[in-house]
């Protein structure tokens, strides 16, 4: 123990593991014109100050060693990264079953429709079922690693989905229903892209929050998507249905003379095939095709507008000639 009184303060200087230390003794100045007894109650209170930095050392010093004796029994970088991911990056535990909530309401860039979003957490809870089955002990999605994600990829592509029945609810303006049925099957590798990329963004969306250093969906192997070759049609048979549906409804009559029912049945398949025919020429996806309603068609602007259902981008096809005869039948 080490006290000096310099330009009136009391100073300290002490060794601790070969380390000197020094410095001011907080709230021991000297006031001008002090007497004896007083200048020696100010170096009991310096002493007193200088124990409690000494003190305060030594804790630090084996709180130091401490920390040094964890990370030498730690094997490898994996394990201590493991063991110290909350104090390396300010993350905190998120559980499975609220992270879909959590990542949901971080901005996005694109706003999912609802019927989307709902099936997206479908996918996210057949994972944490399966998560929860196989691996009980596994709450938080910190504790997912790597050969969790390819155990339940390889389920996928084994048996289908982990939870049968599929249900979620779509949402449309203040009206909603409930999406139900049961998956008994296997499901294509799309689907299965579709799944880990659903869990692989709620992953990348949490990881500073959850004090995750690797997505561990990053570099999980998928199965390949099988190429089914698929017959087109040719050009001849193209212009064959297009001359088949344009008929005049005038020459059409006369060749069903005395066959009304023929003929109603006729119309019938004209009033569906034009509009299908021509909106399916134009690459639009079928299930924006076969949902398409006499609401899309805009005779003022003189164009066919509708929002796809799965992005809700605004889709356009302006008429031309030929595409107003074939709708105003």
């Amino acid at each position: 123990m080490s006290i000096k009184i310099r330009s009136k303060k009391f100073h300290y200087r002490f060794m601790v593991a070969g380390v000197s230390y020094s410095g001011i003794c907080k709230g021991c100045e000297i006031p001008p014109g002090a007497s004896a007894r007083e200048i020696a109650t100010f170096k009991k209170r310096a002493e007193h100050f200088e124990a409690s930095e000494r003190t305060r050392i030594l804790r630090e010093n084996e709180e130091q060693k401490e920390i040094e004796r964890d990370i030498r029994r730690n094997k490898t970088v994996i394990a201590l990264v493991e063991n110290y991911k909350y104090e390396l990056t300010g993350g905190h535990p998120v559980l499975l079953d609220e992270a879909f909530e959590l990542a949901a309401q971080k901005p996005s860039r694109r706003i999912a429709q609802p019927s989307y979003a709902g099936l997206k957490k479908t996918y996210w809870q057949d994972f944490c079922a399966y998560i929860a089955h196989f691996y009980p002990d596994i709450t938080e999605i910190s504790h997912i690693q790597r050969l969790h994600c390819e155990a339940y990829v390889k389920y996928l592509t084994d048996n289908g989905h982990f939870r049968k029945e599929i249900r979620y609810t779509v949402q449309n303006g203040h009206m909603s229903r409930e999406v139900c049925y049961h998956s008994r099957y296997r499901i294509s590798a799309k689907t299965i892209k579709e799944i880990v990329c659903v869990c692989r963004g709620i992953f990348t969306r949490l990881m500073e929050d959850a004090g995750l250093i690797v997505n561990p969906w990053n570099e999980v192997i998928l199965p390949e998507e099988e190429s089914t070759p698929r017959r087109i049609y040719t050009q001849e048979e193209i212009a064959r249905i297009a001359e088949g549906i344009s008929e005049d409804p005038q020459r059409m009559r006369n060749v069903y003379q005395g066959q009304s029912d023929q003929f109603d049945l006729w119309c019938q398949y004209a009033r569906f095939c034009r509009p299908l025919f021509l909106i399916g020429a134009s690459g639009w996806p079928e299930v924006d095709i076969c949902t398409m309603t006499w609401d899309n068609v805009d005779w003022k602007a003189r164009a066919i507008i509708r929002n796809r259902s799965k992005t809700g981008a605004n889709m356009v096809l302006f008429f031309t000639p030929d595409i107003e005869k074939l709708l105003r039948f």
